[in-house]
């Protein structure tokens, strides 16, 4: 599915809200990630990604980005 997404958002660039409980899919596929805090949901931490589509996990700045997700994760 990562893949399918990729290239239609490559092909046609368009908003997408991605809901996902993995973070390593969160990091390669957005531009941003909201970490969510337990119930009542609360917004923990918003990541702005360093790195332009598509990016794997040596990309500059992706595993810092992952590892900060996991911290505020709690």
């Amino acid at each position: 599915m990562r893949r399918e997404l990729i290239a239609t958002l490559a092909e046609r660039p368009r908003t997408v809200v991605f809901v996902t409980h993995d973070i390593e899919e969160a990091v390669q596929l957005g531009d941003r990630v909201v970490v969510l805090g337990a119930r009542p949901a609360n917004v923990r931490k918003v990541l702005q990604l360093p790195a332009m589509r598509p990016r794997q996990p040596a990309t500059p700045g992706v595993a810092e980005a992952e590892q900060r997700s996991w911290t505020s994760s709690g």
